[in-house]
């Protein structure tokens, strides 16, 4: 892994002997550090936690003609320890290069592009609901007089290749499609999505369930709709997702066949700020529903509003309150300002409230909430260069048994991108 990022960053610097081939570079290095009191959100111990982590994502792009190749390469993106250095895979300790994108693009007209190759996926509209990871694809993109359209294929799984000698085992391939539509009616944004996913593998607290080799899978329908834009005095960003599962046909590699259950789950935000000469002043409100007889195992569901959203520094984005990558089964709102002027053009501030209601039922978090808020200050060393320093606090109260101690954490990193 080691020589093939070297060889990568050989060819990308190099000067090839073709004029028509044109070489673009972007990408950011961070280091930071982290400081956590009550991580663990214990009654009665709490006991502190640091750490130190940085990495370096490139992003390279070899152009001819209409056509590229896009690639994203991380290296060293790792927390720092001795003797260890990818937390991925702590025994290959020289797997520090890893491409985590690569895709052709084509454009056949100014109207007419296709993407074909590890690209982007699990993103839509707003960052509400999103986590965005690699995905491989076919995409095409049309410009139409009223808007673009977008219609892709993913390859999930390619169970079929590993399993010829089974009958069906090729119904139990996971492939996925998706069609969106991106408007703008004025000054507004409107874009609609309809995704539907037919995943043959569901990893869920632990327990990895898998199909029978038949044409049943964990079949999900998402319809999102995204509508933004800038009204003048204020602008608005608003987001409603809405998600059915199937889960029919799926079996326990221990305890056999589970049974059949349909679920939804529903989130919707809306986030409201005005862009006022001091600062950006602005709130938000989101929301995720629960089910107690959702999931494959009728365990539960809650609506996740996952790893890209950011909703509080503490309960959201590093601990996942309710179970998932954020906030999960959990009602946010949440007043912030962002932008704050000093004085001093290289310094600007932030800060945000906010209280979080869980929506579960029949669990621990039943009836609990919190509050936390945080502070945060930038400083400009340059145009490209920039430091970052921040604290947030936050208390939770449960309906039943001992509350946590408070959380609270002291967080700073330098930044820099190309």
């Amino acid at each position: 892994m080691k020589k093939l990022g070297i060889t990568l960053l050989l060819l990308l610097f190099a000067t090839t002997a073709y004029a028509e081939i044109k070489f673009e570079l972007t990408g950011d290095m961070k280091g930071a550090g982290t400081y956590y009191q009550n991580h663990d959100m214990a009654s009665d111990d709490t006991v502190s936690y640091s750490y130190y982590d940085g990495d370096l994502n490139l992003y390279p792009k070899i152009i001819v003609g209409d056509s590229s190749v896009n690639m994203k390469l991380a290296i060293r993106d790792e927390t720092w320890r001795e003797g260890v250095y990818d937390t991925d895979d702590t025994t290959e300790l020289d797997n520090n290069v890893a491409v985590e994108r690569c895709f052709l693009q084509h454009k056949f007209t100014e109207n007419t592009t296709l993407d074909v190759g590890l690209m982007d996926g699990g993103t839509w509209g707003t960052t509400f609901g999103d986590n965005k990871a690699a995905r491989y694809r076919v995409k095409v993109t049309q410009m139409t007089d009223v808007g673009a359209v977008v219609a892709l294929v993913e390859k999930m799984a390619e169970v079929g290749s590993t399993a010829t000698s089974t009958e069906d085992a090729e119904k139990d391939d996971a492939d996925n499609f998706a069609i969106g539509f991106v408007t703008k009616i004025d000054k507004i944004k409107i874009a609609p999505l309809f995704y539907y996913l037919n995943l043959s593998r569901y990893d869920s607290g632990g327990v990895s369930y898998y199909l029978d080799n038949g044409n049943d899978a964990l079949k999900r329908l998402l319809l999102a709709l995204e509508i933004s834009g800038d009204l003048g005095a204020v602008a608005f960003e608003a987001e409603l997702d809405y998600n059915n599962y199937d889960s029919k046909g799926f079996v326990h590699p221990l305890a056999g066949a589970l049974e059949d259950n349909d679920w939804t789950a529903i989130g919707f935000y809306l986030n409201v700020w005005a862009p006022l000469d001091a600062a950006k002043v602005g709130g938000v409100l989101a929301y995720g529903s629960y089910d107690d007889e959702g999931g494959p195992a009728s365990s539960g569901f809650g609506f996740d509003f996952n790893d890209d959203f950011y909703s509080t520094v503490i309960l959201g984005d590093e601990l996942g309150w309710g179970g998932g990558e954020d906030l999960t089964g959990m009602s946010l709102l949440k007043l912030y300002a962002s932008d704050v002027k000093t004085g001093n053009e290289s310094v600007s501030l932030g800060g945000y409230l906010a209280y979080i209601m869980s929506n579960q039922d029949d669990t621990t978090l039943e009836d609990a909430n919190a509050f936390e808020l945080g502070v945060d200050g930038t400083y400009k060393i340059t145009e490209n260069l920039k430091y970052n320093l921040g604290v947030a606090y936050a208390s939770v109260s449960y309906d039943e048994g001992d509350d946590p101690d408070p959380i609270y954490t002291l967080y700073h990193s330098i930044k820099l991108t190309f």
